[in-house]
C-alpha cells in the first residue's frame, strides 16, 4: 500500500483508494478538520476559526476527538460526534476562564478524557501555553488603512496557531459589511470592496508565509444575520462583480489563498456550496483557483451536487 511521503506519492495513494475512502476525505472527520487515514500515512488536518486569536473551544474539541480515536479499544476506531467533543470541553473552558487552571477532581466521564487530551497535546504546563495574544478584529485592522499591518498581524497570529498544531486558519472574512446587525461584521473589514480586498489579500499572504493555509470566506454574499444559514440572496450580476466578488478575487489571484470557504446562503436560488456557476465557472475557470474548497459547517445541503 502507498504511504504519503511527498507530493509524488499523492497520485499513487489516490489510485489505490476505495470509493469509500475517497468519500471520507470529503466529509471532514474531526469536529473542525479532516480525519486521519493511518493506513496511508495521512495525518488529521486541524482547522480553526478566528482572525483575532486561538479559538480554544474548537481546539480542545479537536484534541478530544483525536484522543478518543487513539484510545478506542474495540472494533474500528472512529471520531466522536462534534457535539460530544464540544460538550466535553465546556466545563474545562469554564474552569480556565474562572481560575486559569483545570481542576481534574471536579471533572467526570468525558470531561476527564478531555483533560487528558489537553495534557497529551500541551503538557502539564498547558496554561502557560494557553496564554496567547488577543489580536485586533478585522474592523479595527481596516481602520489602519494599512495592508502591511494586516499582513504582519496575520503572520504573528499564524505563528501562534502553529504552536498548537493548527494546519488551516478559517479566515480572513472578506464579506462586505452590508447590514449593521451582521453578526460577523467585527471580523470582516469594511463596506468598501477595494479596502476589503487589500486587507484580505495581505492577511492571506501573512498567514501562508508560515506554511499554514488561509481559508478566505464566506463565498459569497454572506452578509446578514437573519436567516444567514439559508437565505436566498437575489442580486444582479453587475452588483456581484462590483461589490461582493472583488475582495475574493484579490485574495485568490494576488494573495494566492490555498483554500476558499463556500457560504451558507443561496445566490439567486442556488446554494453556494453546490453552485457550478460560483465554484466552477467563476472561481476555478475564470479566476484560475486550483486549491481546496471547504464548505461552511453544515452548509452542504445537496452532497452529490456539491461534489459534482
Amino acid at each position: 500500500m502507498s504511504i504519503l511521503k511527498d507530493e509524488a506519492s499523492i497520485s499513487e495513494i489516490l489510485s489505490s483508494m476505495t470509493l469509500e475512502e475517497k468519500a471520507k476525505m470529503t466529509t471532514g472527520g474531526l469536529p473542525y478538520g479532516t480525519g486521519a487515514m493511518e493506513n496511508y500515512g495521512i495525518p488529521a488536518a486541524i482547522f480553526s476559526d478566528s482572525i483575532s486569536g486561538i479559538n480554544f473551544r474548537q481546539l480542545i474539541a479537536n484534541y478530544y476527538a483525536m484522543h478518543k480515536r487513539r484510545t478506542e479499544q474495540e472494533g474500528r476506531p472512529s471520531y466522536p460526534h462534534i457535539l460530544e467533543c464540544l460538550r466535553a470541553g465546556e466545563k474545562i473552558l469554564d474552569q480556565l476562564r474562572r481560575d486559569h487552571r483545570i481542576h481534574p477532581e471536579e471533572l467526570k466521564g468525558e470531561e476527564i478524557e478531555c483533560y487528558h487530551a489537553i495534557l497529551e497535546n500541551l503538557g502539564e504546563d498547558y496554561y502557560e501555553k494557553m496564554r496567547v495574544t488577543s489580536f485586533p478584529s478585522g474592523t479595527l485592522l481596516a481602520c489602519t488603512w494599512d495592508p502591511d499591518t494586516a499582513g504582519r498581524t496575520a503572520n504573528a497570529l499564524a505563528r501562534e496557531f502553529d504552536t498548537f498544531g493548527i494546519d488551516l486558519i478559517m479566515g480572513p472574512n472578506v464579506n462586505i459589511q452590508r447590514d449593521p446587525l451582521g453578526g460577523r461584521n467585527f471580523e470582516s473589514y469594511s463596506e468598501d470592496p477595494f479596502l476589503t480586498g487589500e486587507m484580505g489579500r495581505a492577511f492571506v499572504s501573512g498567514i501562508q508565509q508560515t506554511g499554514i493555509l488561509a481559508d478566505v470566506k464566506h463565498f459569497a454574499v454572506n452578509n446578514q444575520e437573519k436567516e444567514r444559514k439559508g437565505i436566498d440572496v437575489h442580486i444582479p450580476e453587475r452588483v456581484l462583480r462590483e461589490i461582493y466578488y472583488p475582495a475574493f478575487k484579490k485574495c485568490i489571484q494576488e494573495g494566492h489563498s490555498e483554500t476558499v470557504m463556500s457560504a451558507y446562503n443561496r445566490i439567486n436560488g442556488v446554494p453556494c456550496s453546490s453552485s457550478k456557476k460560483l465554484l466552477d465557472e467563476l472561481l476555478r475557470k475564470e479566476w484560475g483557483f486550483d486549491g481546496m474548497i471547504v464548505s461552511d459547517w453544515g452548509g452542504v445541503y445537496e452532497r452529490i451536487e456539491s461534489i459534482l
